[in-house]
């Protein structure tokens, strides 16, 4: 058929380690499945694997499905005080925390 495969370009670790949120990110064993399927092994540093797990045991977090974040609310010191987000094909406009 004269095909020529070759492997994709994937930002995936060569080795073990922990990301600046505690989170464990393993080696990539190159199985060839990064750009379309989750990485069985945890290799790849995607939000879902990095970053979510951290959030999802903090009792500020809260996780909301189908929106959009447009705007962050900051303070005078820059902090982030709450957000405003487009939820859903109807676009509901909400307000959180500021």
């Amino acid at each position: 058929m004269g095909y020529h495969p070759f492997p994709i370009p994937a930002a995936t670790a060569s080795r073990a380690y922990k990301n600046i949120y505690g989170s464990t990110i393993n080696g990539c064993v190159y199985c060839g499945f990064c750009s379309s399927h989750a990485c069985e092994m945890g290799a790849k540093g995607n939000v879902q694997s990095a970053v979510l797990p951290v959030l999802m045991g903090d009792k500020n977090f809260e996780l909301r499905t189908h929106a959009r974040v447009m705007k962050v609310n900051l303070d005078s010191s820059g902090q982030a005080r709450g957000q405003r987000h487009v939820r859903g094909r109807a676009g509901t406009r909400s307000r959180a925390a500021g």
